[in-house]
């Protein structure tokens, strides 16, 4: 069989888990791995992707999804977080009951064929529903060329292992809605078997006052939590020490008006965070935009540095096992971005003009291996 090889010249590249950029040079493929990364351009030829004006950077990872509720956009304007999303009375969970397969298999379909366009190789989908909803996520996945990290959600305490059998591992809406032992009988069962943990956290004032961080660092001793809208420094604190991923989500945040989550505070405090778009149905699905919004949603906080942000839709997620990152002897995962759309020979901060100005529409190129 014929070895696989590339060349692709660009003007600029994010390197390694910093992302430090490199001005003018050319990065070699060889069967899916970057074999070597080079000052300077290499003369065009029919394996050579002459992008002299493009920025090679890992791909996006949307680290936090729900794609189903996209059957029903916009339902409930005017209902609060708890009305809307809550298991099992809210509106969402209505609703999702009275989907049809097709309905199911249509909107995760559709929510994940946003992905690749935008550069995004992988997205975390907690998928609601059982086993039939990781079941109808992985077919929509695979139709959409992404890589789907799926989380299932048992249906009950009995449904576990059927719910969880094909699943990459656990997704949760709040351990307060769990008796202490099915949060550590969860934890057994996926330690067992090497699936993620993860589990929504403060994502409004009263779970966080109920105790919620503290039942899931006990009991279900998560992998990653979703939104930590409320953490308090100590809180933020403890999750760096224990090593525990925070996945934020700021314009569902803001759209359920529940507050913004403490960005600058988490990456000072030394946490591994991650950016997700949460909820189909009200926040649409594009990393880009919440890259913006994360980075505005910061500076409001008092300031952080853009690489920092971007490390949070990229190479961040090795933490959670998506290799991402822009080195020789790494999987050869990347995109290129226009960089003259992106003002990038202009620009006095090249992160900053990424993640403000970053869209689908600049995206060039794309190579995502396995």
């Amino acid at each position: 069989m014929a070895r696989e090889r590339l060349v692709v010249n660009v003007g600029l590249l994010l390197e390694g888990r910093e992302l430090e950029p490199r001005r003018n040079v050319h990065v070699e493929v060889s069967d899916g791995v970057i074999t070597h990364i080079g000052p300077g351009f290499v003369p065009k030829a029919p394996d050579v992707v002459d992008l002299r004006t493009g920025v090679l950077m890992p791909p996006l990872i949307n680290a936090h999804l729900h794609v189903f509720d996209y059957a029903f956009q916009e339902a409930g304007l005017a209902l609060s977080l708890e009305e809307l999303v809550s298991w099992p009375s809210g509106l969402k969970h209505r609703l999702l009951r009275e989907l049809t397969q097709r309905d199911l298999e249509m909107a995760a379909l559709e929510v994940l064929s946003k992905l690749r366009p935008q550069g995004a190789y992988a997205s975390i989908v907690f998928c609601e529903l059982g086993a039939r909803g990781v079941e109808v996520v992985r077919r929509a996945a695979s139709k959409a060329s992404v890589k789907a990290i799926l989380l299932g959600r048992p249906e009950g305490v009995g449904d576990v292992a059927e719910a969880l059998a094909e699943a990459d591992g656990l997704g949760i809406d709040s351990p307060i809605r769990y008796e202490p032992s099915e949060l550590e009988a969860l934890r057994r069962f996926c330690e067992a078997r090497g699936l993620l943990k993860a589990t929504h956290i403060a994502e409004d004032r009263r779970s966080r006052e109920l105790g919620d961080l503290e039942r899931a660092l006990r009991h279900l001793k998560p992998d990653l939590v979703v939104h930590g809208v409320h953490l308090s420094d100590d809180d933020l604190s403890l999750l760096a020490e224990r090593g525990v991923s925070l996945v934020v989500c700021p314009r569902s945040n803001m759209f359920f008006g529940v507050g913004l989550p403490p960005i600058a505070r988490a990456l000072t405090a030394g946490v591994n965070v991650l950016l997700g778009t949460d909820n189909a149905g009200w926040v649409e699905p594009d990393v880009w935009r919440e890259l913006e919004a994360a980075y505005n949603v910061a500076r409001l906080q008092g300031g952080v540095d853009p690489r920092d942000v971007l490390k949070a839709a990229t190479v961040n997620a090795q933490a959670v096992g998506v290799e991402l990152g822009v080195a020789e002897g790494s999987r050869a995962r990347f995109i290129v971005m226009d960089g003259s759309k992106l003002g990038i020979e202009r620009t006095h901060h090249v992160h900053a003009s990424i993640v403000k100005r970053g869209s689908a529409s600049k995206l060039l190129f794309a190579h995502f291996e396995p």
